[in-house]
């Protein structure tokens, strides 16, 4: 495989979230909220194309395929779910030979009954870290209170 050194690519500057911000970088819930401080680092992004067959899931734990989406918006959460998140599904199945692809996201909040979910898997937003812990133990607090 080539050298990243050989391979073509292209200057640009990325929105890294500022280590001193405090507000959410990303609330899929309410894109409106999603802001922060953010700081510019300007990336090389290397063409990858010339050595795509290169990586496998099995040898690299992921590959890099082709595949033209057909959602128009994916600011619109309704058209990811309705059209995305199937098409995902369907090349994951088609890469892996898997029966079947299980999304967990919102699933995961989802009251069963009188119970609600909190912890950071749970989290709409900085799911993984401790401030989406935070945040879930604040929303499923906020259901229980609507719940009575």
């Amino acid at each position: 495989m080539p050298a990243a050194s050989s391979l073509s690519f292209v200057e640009a500057t990325l929105n890294f979230a500022h280590p001193d911000s405090e507000t959410r970088l990303l609330d899929e819930t309410d894109r409106s909220k999603s802001v922060r401080r953010f700081d510019p680092k300007t990336v090389r992004i290397h063409d990858a194309r010339p050595v795509e067959r290169s990586f496998s899931i099995d040898s690299n734990g992921f590959t890099l395929v082709k595949h033209r989406t057909a959602v128009k918006n994916f600011s619109d959460a309704g058209e990811v779910a309705r059209v995305y998140v199937p098409e995902v599904e369907r090349l994951i199945k088609d890469l892996t030979g898997a029966h079947t692809v299980l999304q967990f996201g919102p699933a995961l909040r989802e009251p069963i009954g009188r119970i609600h979910w909190a912890g950071t898997e749970t989290a709409a937003v900085w799911s993984g870290y401790m401030d989406g812990a935070l945040s879930s133990g604040e929303r499923a607090a906020a259901e229980v209170l609507a719940a009575g």
